[in-house]
């Protein structure tokens, strides 16, 4: 598994104030072996050749800071725990016109034109497959969903559906965060007596399955809490939101 960079740089940095490996080990949760590996080398991260445009900070001064903490807070997290670049970056401001709809996207503004972050969670129609082969890889050398979604803003084909009232937007990229979202599922399931996202019941809702393959759903699940919520469904005892479309 390759040792992240900001790992790296932590280490050289702890050895270069004098504490030991083992204390460095310990402090960052890396092996011995791995402190030793990095310790007393230099910090060969990529840098821009001579004459080349350095590579496009997404992290403006007013969010370094912030960035700054998660990932010295990520280094008392298990690695598999910590921030990806994905995560510190991808995020996303949308700007509407006067008619709601979306004119532009933008990656970590220092001025955001609009309240409305983009949650990461996208529909795409049949012509995705065209759009995603046209992607060029960007400059740290992947293909970006970003590119993506602008070919659809281009085209005059993106909607965006905003989250309003009755809805949350829950992190869970740490097990912190994610122990707090299944928390927050658990509470509202409680309060109402119903449970959240069950895909037979969106399905059955929406008229993509029968009732008899609802109801070969619930026996599988049996007496279960889910078995039984699905059976509701079907017998009729579970009142469903009709399905409002435009």
């Amino acid at each position: 598994m390759t040792t992240p960079v900001c790992v790296q740089q932590r280490i050289r940095q702890l050895d270069r104030q004098g504490l030991t490996h083992k204390e460095i080990s310990r402090r960052l949760g890396v092996s011995r072996t791995t402190v030793v590996k990095y310790a007393n080398h230099e910090d060969y991260s990529p840098r821009p050749s001579n004459g080349a445009r350095p590579g496009r900070s997404l992290v403006d001064d007013g969010y370094a800071a912030v960035v700054d903490g998660w990932l010295t807070a990520d280094l008392r997290m298990p690695v598999k725990q910590r921030h990806t670049a994905t995560r510190v970056y991808e995020r996303f401001v949308v700007e509407f016109d006067e008619d709601r709809k979306a004119v532009s996207i933008e990656e970590k503004p220092a001025h955001p034109k609009s309240h409305y972050a983009v949650t990461g969670l996208y529909f795409y129609d049949e012509h995705v497959v065209e759009y995603a082969k046209r992607v060029k890889p960007s400059p740290r050398g992947e293909l970006e969903i970003t590119d993506l979604n602008r070919m659809y803003l281009d085209a005059g084909m993106l909607n965006v559906r905003t989250l309003g009232r009755g809805y949350a937007w829950l992190d869970t990229g740490t097990m912190d965060s994610l122990f707090e979202a299944g928390e927050f599922v658990r509470t509202v399931q409680r309060a109402q007596g119903l449970p959240i996202a069950i895909v037979e019941e969106i399905a059955f809702e929406n008229g993509w399955i029968t009732r008899d393959q609802l109801m070969e759903s619930a026996e599988r699940y049996g007496k279960s809490p889910y078995g039984q919520h699905l059976k509701g469904i079907a017998d009729g005892e579970t009142m469903l939101v009709p399905n409002q479309k435009n």
